[in-house]
């Protein structure tokens, strides 16, 4: 999954970090809607706080009445969980549903 989402090899990757970059260089933060599936979205923020005299990027994915949440130090490990978060909740609503969906995991 991280060579898909390399902005190293993948130009797509590589334009999506440098307006995340921008965005932060000029805002402080990113923030982006994305419908992934029909009434599904995606509300994804990058934002620079400073902490102990460095700036560190907080990222977080919201979808389907979950957070998906963390700490990184630079851009590009923000963009880098920004990604797994989004590919996360995708394939956890393929393999076990939404968290709100009573679909009898685990139970006979």
């Amino acid at each position: 999954f991280v060579c898909s989402i390399d902005p190293g090899t993948d130009p797509y990757c590589r334009q999506e970090l440098d307006t995340i970059k921008t965005a932060l260089d000029s805002a402080g933060i990113w923030r982006e809607t994305q419908e992934w599936r029909i009434s599904t979205w995606f509300c994804s923020t990058i934002e620079r706080k400073a902490r102990d005299g460095a700036d560190w990027y907080h990222v977080s994915v919201e979808c389907d009445g979950q957070v998906l949440a963390c700490r990184c130090p630079n851009p590009e490990k923000a963009f880098a969980f920004y990604k797994l978060y989004c590919h996360t909740i995708v394939y956890q609503f393929y393999s076990i549903g939404p968290p709100w969906a009573d679909n009898r995991v685990f139970r006979p």
